[in-house]
């Protein structure tokens, strides 16, 4: 790492906000709490200047299902989604990168339906409970209205 930044390199740190098994964002706190948390914690909780490391770049919304069918955490509650899409709203009017790399089978393109739940065994696969029916197209779509998702 040392030597990319001496040879002048831009390096880039994003922190994932999820993962699988993980539970959602909690939504006792708005999108904006969260990101005034957020901001804290990684402003002058982990950065380190001294070492010329101030903090990570923004993050990755890595919200996903769990290996449980019958978790809540396969469903999505519209507060999640908004909490997600504000925090990133926030974060990106700060100078944020806000990245988001969805499942394919979460955006499942061959149908118009429209479901919070992950939890739909593609017909060609049975034995994998997790698809989606476009639950984060919703975020994506207002995020990318409002220019404040980078996609790579």
């Amino acid at each position: 790492m040392r030597n990319v930044v001496d040879e002048g390199m831009e390096v880039i740190h994003v922190v994932s906000i999820g993962g699988w098994n993980a539970p959602h964002p909690d939504v006792s706190l708005s999108g904006l709490d969260w990101w005034k948390i957020w901001q804290e914690w990684n402003e002058h909780t982990v950065a380190r200047p001294a070492v010329g490391w101030h903090g990570f770049s923004g993050f990755d919304w890595d919200v996903e299902g769990n290996d449980d069918v019958d978790s809540p955490f396969n469903v999505f509650s519209l507060a999640e989604l908004d909490l997600m899409g504000t925090m990133s709203v926030a974060a990106k009017r700060a100078g944020y990168l806000v990245a988001m790399a969805p499942a394919q089978s979460y955006l499942d393109s061959a149908t118009s339906d429209f479901s919070l739940s992950v939890s739909y065994a593609p017909s060609w696969k049975g034995d994998f409970p997790y698809h989606g029916k476009k639950y984060c197209g919703r975020c994506i779509v207002l995020l990318l209205l409002w220019g404040m998702l980078c996609f790579h």
